[in-house]
């Protein structure tokens, strides 16, 4: 009788098991897709025709970004550009929380930052990834989001470039995150920085050269 039984128990654990596996599982895909697809919201693409009747794309370094929006247009279309980036990735960290809990507003994060960077309805032509993710780190933990804005900031304010500052404030989110963070945090940190990277290859390979622009010292001031 006994053998049966526990039998049968041992069964019935196992099926809820691989049901709340599933049900995990399942909320990370939504979490991430989600993400992906508030990440395809181009602010600086819709900016730059409601307010130019242009495609941002189509000028300074071809990106889909707030940087090139200041580039192109001046400080105050950099600014609500930079604005709407950060908060498709605090929007992204909140829907995954809602969905699942902290793992799941980690997926939903880097599904925001990979929509922003490759955007299937902008036909894949997207940003670099770097105001939505810092929405999405300050989301995640204000205190690791200040952190690396300061860093961000100091860098920016040394070199007047923002790619620098850029892969400076990503490089110390991934320190932050490999000392103090959670296996989860870790994750999504490495990820992060892997990608900004990708995304900032030819700035890197200027920085190398000398050749890097100096955006802020030449942006456009307010007519």
């Amino acid at each position: 009788m006994r053998g049966p039984f526990v039998k049968a128990n041992g069964n019935r654990y196992f099926q809820e098991y691989k049901k709340q596996r599933k049900s995990v599982m399942l909320a990370y895909i939504e979490s991430a897709a989600l993400g992906y697809i508030i990440g395809n919201i181009q602010f600086a693409v819709i900016f730059s025709y409601l307010l130019h009747r242009d495609d941002v794309r189509h000028h300074g370094s071809g990106n889909a970004g707030s940087t090139n929006m200041l580039r192109v247009y001046g400080k105050k279309d950099g600014i609500i550009t930079f604005a709407g980036d950060l908060l498709k990735g605090v929007a992204g960290v909140l829907i995954g929380r809602l969905l699942g809990g902290e793992n799941c507003a980690y997926m939903g994060a880097m599904g925001v930052v990979l929509g922003h960077c490759y955007p299937a309805f902008f036909g894949f032509h997207g940003g670099k990834g770097v105001a939505s993710s810092l929405g999405a780190v300050f989301a995640l933990n204000p205190l690791y989001g200040g952190i690396v804005s300061i860093v961000a900031a100091i860098v920016a304010i040394a070199t007047k470039t923002i790619s620098a500052a850029s892969l400076s404030g990503t490089a110390a989110y991934l320190i932050i995150a490999l000392i103090w963070g959670t296996n989860g945090n870790k994750l999504f940190a490495a990820a992060l920085f892997i990608l900004i990277c990708i995304r900032h290859r030819e700035n890197i390979a200027r920085m190398i050269a000398g050749s890097e622009g100096r955006v802020l010292e030449k942006f456009k001031k307010e007519k």
